[in-house]
């Protein structure tokens, strides 16, 4: 075989070796990419959601509803009531496929599909808030510094009194 030739075959091989890396790193990062996404899709960790994935940045009136429905779930779960965050997170997924299907209807029956879910979401929003407000700290944190300054005063007029 000529050098010439030798070299050329080289040449091929190592381009096709920097394609084939190109093109496997490139399909890593968007699997990641995606399960990030899907992630962030989530009404209830480790359910997948029947959402579409353009939801996630669509202005179509279900994906709206979709957005709220999640951060209202995620407002839920931030706080440790689990029974409440896992019932209200059973009713988001049954109003999460009802948004699903209402996205597949005609116009018509779509928009009034929609209105319903709409009246569902603000429900969970709501129950969600006040789970959020239910479990909310602020009430404890009150009370525990209140009986802090009450011991800070009652050191001080002891320090007075020794000295």
């Amino acid at each position: 075989m000529s050098p010439i030739l030798v070299v050329a075959l080289i040449i091929l091989v190592t381009l096709l070796v920097i394609v084939l890396a190109v093109v496997g790193v490139t399909a890593v990062g968007a699997r990641k990419v995606k399960r990030h996404y899907q992630g962030q899709q989530e009404l209830v960790p480790g359910h997948k959601s029947a959402a579409p994935l353009n939801w996630t940045g669509s202005p179509k009136r279900e994906a709206l509803q979709h957005r709220r429905l999640v951060k209202a779930m995620q407002l839920a779960r931030s706080v440790h009531s689990p029974a409440e965050a896992d019932a209200l997170g059973r009713q988001a997924i049954l109003i999460e496929q009802e948004l699903v299907r209402a996205a597949l209807m005609p116009k018509g029956t779509k928009k009034k599909a929609l209105d319903t879910t709409e009246s569902l979401v603000s429900s969970v929003e709501e129950l969600a808030a006040g789970v959020y407000e239910r479990s909310s700290p602020l009430p404890m944190i009150e009370t525990d510094l209140r009986e802090l300054r009450q011991r800070l005063r009652l050191l001080e007029e002891a320090r007075r009194e020794l000295g």
